[in-house]
């Protein structure tokens, strides 16, 4: 047989219940907000602004501006007339003299070419070149390249000179050199060499005829 119970029982043994599930109710309250706040500082420690990023971090995520060159337009030339000056009429020379070089100086030609400067007394001929010693009036040495007859003459005492005026210097020269183009440009004296006395020669382009052409030359020919 059950015993009745009375209404001050019934109330208490229903309010046991809502008593134990209010901390489980308040605990999962607590961990839901818990997870949410840690969501949330996750999300913003991975999203860092420039200013709390280091140097290098800072290259990797900002991009530098990309410069936009500007374009213009080229200009547009227009040209009305054109004037052309007359052409000069330059007419060739009907004659002209040749000159041959000669690649090949024997023995006989340096002594035809050193005759002229002293007497030559000792001489040593290699396959390139010829040189002549005297010992006349001083040492005096005569050096001359057999392949383009380039020489060189060396004189303790130079070279006497028996004229008096500037004209038989020059026929004394034309004939040494054996070249009757050279003309006397100049003369003079140094202070500083007391008893020696300078003259300065040049081919003339009229007695030859023609001016020598090179590729430097022509610059200086004249316009006719």
């Amino acid at each position: 047989m059950s015993s009745p119970t009375s209404p001050g029982m019934q109330s208490s043994q229903q309010s046991e219940p809502s008593k134990r599930m209010l901390p489980l109710i308040l605990g999962a309250i607590v961990i839901v907000v818990v997870l949410i706040v840690a969501v949330f500082m996750m999300k913003g420690s991975s999203q860092k602004s420039p200013e709390s990023m280091r140097p290098g971090d800072q290259e990797t995520v900002t991009k530098a501006p990309v410069k936009q060159d500007k374009m213009y337009a080229l200009p547009q030339v227009s040209v009305s007339d054109w004037v052309v000056p007359a052409s000069v009429s330059v007419q060739a020379p009907t004659t002209a003299k040749l000159y041959q070089f000669k690649q090949n100086f024997s023995a006989a030609d340096f002594r035809q070419i050193a005759d002229p400067f002293f007497q030559v007394d000792t001489l040593d001929e290699k396959p390139k070149r010829i040189v002549a010693y005297s010992t006349q009036a001083g040492a005096s040495m005569f050096y001359l390249q057999k392949a383009t007859g380039s020489f060189l003459f060396s004189a303790d005492k130079g070279i006497p000179v028996t004229a008096s005026t500037s004209a038989g210097v020059t026929a004394m020269t034309r004939s040494m050199m054996k070249d009757p183009s050279l003309e006397l440009l100049g003369e003079y004296d140094k202070s500083n060499e007391a008893g020696v006395h300078y003259y300065e020669f040049h081919r003339s382009w009229e007695t030859m005829g023609l001016p020598v052409l090179n590729l430097f030359g022509l610059f200086n020919a004249p316009s006719s």
